[in-house]
């Protein structure tokens, strides 16, 4: 069975194993890199592939890659605007 996740669910899943605040902005970004790529769409929405989340949260460049989003995002971000 193939497993697919929206981008909060893979955000909430990257968060789990990373242990890093990922949001869906992140994993947006991480798509516009073109290191995590839509398997299929849902409603226009991209879901991703639950394996290849996870083998992006297993992949130390990767990993280093979403360690500098999250902490970069979060600094820039104004203080109540969305994630």
């Amino acid at each position: 069975m193939l497993f697919r996740s929206g981008a909060a669910r893979g955000a909430e899943l990257l968060a789990r194993l990373t242990g890093l605040p990922v949001t869906t902005a992140h994993v947006a970004e991480l798509a516009t890199r073109g290191l995590l790529a839509s398997h299929r769409s849902y409603k226009n929405r991209p879901l991703y592939r639950v394996a290849t989340l996870q083998a992006l949260a297993a992949d130390s460049a990767a990993l280093a890659l979403l360690a500098e989003i999250s902490t970069t995002a979060s600094v820039s971000l104004p203080r109540g605007s969305r994630r």
